[in-house]
């Protein structure tokens, strides 16, 4: 009988000492990039928490974000993911969204620079891009 009480005990103390991560999302519209081609974003987030960049993305106009993002110091920030999220109707040339999860090392502050460009040669660099400064704390 002893032990059926400290049951609960134990399990509160065990959920009390969880610690969850969280996620700071970073969200740019194709509407935002066509009032400004170039946009900068500063962000501030913890060790141990996560970014999750969604950007507006049409494949059918030939453009693309680069896959990997310019991070320029990887001791403080790496990308841990991307992936391409289909446009949610059907009709011809609708834009979908790409995302890029961001993973912070330890403190400081680190730039992530995404382009949205034409890959083939002589296509358009740099149509689109996003300067974020991240500040880890």
């Amino acid at each position: 009988m002893r032990y059926l009480t400290l049951i609960p005990i134990i399990l509160l103390a065990v959920g009390c000492s969880t610690i969850q991560n969280e996620q700071s999302f970073l969200k740019v519209t194709c509407a935002q990039f066509l009032e400004n081609n170039h946009l900068s974003r500063n962000i501030q987030v913890k060790q141990g928490d996560s970014i999750l960049v969604t950007l507006c993305s049409n494949g059918s106009t030939g453009f693309q974000w680069s896959e990997s993002a310019q991070i320029s110091d990887g001791d403080i920030l790496k990308q841990t993911g991307h992936s391409f999220i289909p446009p949610e109707t059907d009709t011809p040339g609708s834009a979908g969204k790409e995302q890029w999860t961001l993973k912070p090392l330890k403190d400081g502050t680190s730039k992530m620079i995404l382009e949205y460009s034409r890959p083939w040669e002589d296509g358009e660099k740099g149509m689109w891009s996003l300067t974020a400064t991240i500040v880890v704390e």
